[in-house]
């Protein structure tokens, strides 16, 4: 199975990395995305109100990592599935890489 990492930038600055085993952004919505997009619908809040939501929390996260400050998992984490959701949403996420991971090689 290939294995990719997804690179995650704020104009030439990396935010993060998460391993994934796909390429597919539909199917890595459905694996951390989907959740938070469900539950807001169940919140009654409406579509727009959620994608101000993600932008403004996806534009914290971005401001700590300008400032150098560290990004905890849990953050990183509702970051990845803010950036899902907007892309789900037909929002902007041009700033998303994936890098196929090389195999290691065993030494004898």
């Amino acid at each position: 199975m290939t294995k990719y990492n997804m690179i995650i930038f704020d104009g030439d600055v990396v935010v993060g990395k998460y391993k994934t085993k796909t390429n597919d952004m539909n199917l890595i919505f459905k694996d951390c995305g989907e959740e938070i997009v469900r539950d807001g619908f169940k919140q009654g809040i409406n579509m727009e109100t959620q994608i101000d939501m993600y932008k403004t929390f996806i534009e914290e996260i971005n401001k700590q990592k300008r400032h150098c400050q560290k990004i905890r998992h849990s953050d990183f984490y509702i970051y990845l599935s803010c950036v899902c959701a907007l892309y789900k949403f037909n929002q902007e996420t041009d700033d998303i890489l994936f890098l196929k991971c090389k195999k290691k090689k065993k030494k004898i």
